[in-house]
């Protein structure tokens, strides 16, 4: 994996590398934040449009509310998107992997390597728009309080099956699976 590899002569640890997600995954947050908002701010928009084709008064009123929703959802889809990406690091480290994550409330979560049981590759349209993907990894009795994310998600890689390879090896070496 080469961004593991290029990593080891500046810190020193063999699997160490302190990584951010690829920029293009901006995109991917603000389209996915875009289309959450819009699907849930502008559906009782929608519905007071069409109670209101009767009233022109009241479609008057509607229409420019309808008008400055979309640029809000817009708008705040790109200040948190741009906010998220600053907000997310995660580092692959000798023994565990850490994954540190939130805007407004930091999550710093620690997976053990020994623990992992899967680590998945996904690669949504979005991801696949941008060439990226995300592994994820998963432990044993983890995720019952987000059970699609996992334990821990390393997203916006160019490099999303190499990586998950050289886990996958790491893991096994540190259970002796050798």
């Amino acid at each position: 994996m080469p961004a593991i590899r290029a990593s080891r002569a500046r810190s020193g640890a063999r699997f160490a590398f302190p990584h951010v997600p690829h920029p293009a995954m901006r995109w991917v947050w603000f389209w996915r934040w875009v289309g959450i908002s819009l699907l849930a701010a502008l559906w009782p928009g929608f519905m007071l449009a069409l109670v209101a084709l009767d009233d022109a008064a009241v479609l008057v009123v509607a229409l420019p509310f309808l008008a400055g929703l979309i640029v809000v959802a817009i708008g705040w889809g790109f200040v948190w998107s741009q906010l998220a990406l600053r907000a997310y690091r995660f580092e692959v480290r000798e023994e565990d992997v850490v994954v540190q994550r939130g805007v407004v409330f930091r999550t710093r979560t620690l997976i053990p390597l020994r623990r992992v049981q899967d680590i998945l590759v996904r690669s949504g349209p979005l991801l696949r728009l941008w060439g990226l993907s995300s592994v994820k990894l998963q432990t044993a009795g983890a995720g019952y309080h987000r059970p699609t994310w996992g334990e821990g998600q390393l997203p916006g890689l160019v490099n999303g099956d190499e990586v998950a390879a050289a886990l996958l090896e790491r893991v096994k070496e540190l259970r002796g699976d050798v």
